[in-house]
């Protein structure tokens, strides 16, 4: 099981902040995803929440 969220673009310092705090908010051990539209690349944060591209969701089935 894991928390996914989805977000077209985190393309602001604001958007990225609205979507990481959301998420930061659920205090569980399940993993954490933001699923994002384009092509950004594929990444864990600070806080172990991964920011996925929606390609690596879709082609990748060990993307998380």
């Amino acid at each position: 099981m894991a928390v996914i969220q989805s977000a077209l673009s985190l393309d602001t310092e604001e958007k990225m902040q609205q979507e990481l705090r959301s998420l930061s908010s659920i205090s569980d051990n399940y993993p954490k995803i933001i699923i994002v539209g384009g092509m950004q690349p594929t990444y864990r944060n600070d806080s172990g929440i991964q920011i996925l591209n929606i390609s690596d969701f879709l082609l990748n089935e060990n993307a998380f």
